[in-house]
């Protein structure tokens, strides 16, 4: 059997692309071990994390920031697509992502160029 460098090298590249790729697997599969310390104490911490983090990661629905009717329309939509809790669950899971994850407050923003140019001119007549 004649041996070349392509017969060496094929299978020591196949092992080095297989090998990575295998252990990564078990990596995506494990939640990291902070993720309940991280979150707000709070009635609705636990059917959250038991509810809401079967298809979502905590921190996609934790970076999200809405008012208490929002929040309660985003829960109504997730029971519509198969979450399964009792009202009083998803109650609390809103109650609990609308008292620790509300709207972010607007910075004052200066008003429009024209909005100024014309509160500038008619004030100063």
């Amino acid at each position: 059997m004649k041996f070349n460098a392509w017969s060496l090298m094929l299978p020591l590249a196949v092992g080095v692309l297989l090998v990575p790729a295998s252990s990564y697997r078990g990596v995506a599969q494990q939640a990291p071990p902070a993720a309940k310390e991280e979150l707000p104490a709070g009635p609705g911490r636990d059917p959250f994390l038991r509810i809401c983090t079967g298809c979502h990661a905590a921190s996609v629905v934790t970076s999200e920031r809405h008012t208490a009717g929002s929040w309660s329309n985003i829960i109504d939509a997730m029971r519509a697509r198969g979450a399964n809790g009792s009202d009083d669950d998803m109650d609390k899971i809103t109650d609990w992502l609308a008292a620790n994850y509300p709207p972010k407050p607007e910075p004052d923003k200066p008003p429009p160029p024209a909005l100024w140019r014309w509160n500038y001119l008619s004030k100063n007549r």
